[in-house]
């Protein structure tokens, strides 16, 4: 991530939070799917967005953080197969979920 944002802690905590935001985004779109109210979709939005910024410095740009962006999107794209197989998604569930794994191993 540094080479390509640079070296500044800001430019960090910058992708840091797009990937809380893209997180937060693909979990909006499984509630939406799973028939979540509008009003559970807001409370939920409201909470990442009061839970993210008043957490401890030592919990911004961790890993933890970053391999749940990759482990949501294998877990829509695993629904995803269930409904319509198709080998070519396989192939991509398996490679997103080798990022979480490459992110962090507990992701298994």
């Amino acid at each position: 991530v540094r080479s390509v944002v640079g070296w500044s802690s800001e430019a960090i905590r910058a992708v840091d939070l797009l990937i809380v935001a893209a997180a937060t985004v693909l979990l909006v779109g499984w509630l939406r799917a799973a028939g979540g109210t509008r009003a559970s979709v807001a409370w939920f939005v409201a909470g990442v967005a009061w839970f993210y910024p008043f957490t401890t410095e030592f919990s911004h740009c961790q890993r933890d953080v970053w391999m749940f962006l990759p482990a949501v999107l294998a877990c829509r794209w695993r629904v995803r197969q269930r409904e319509r197989p198709s080998v070519s998604w396989a192939v991509a569930e398996g490679l997103v979920w080798g990022m979480a794994v490459w992110v962090k191993p507990f992701a298994v």
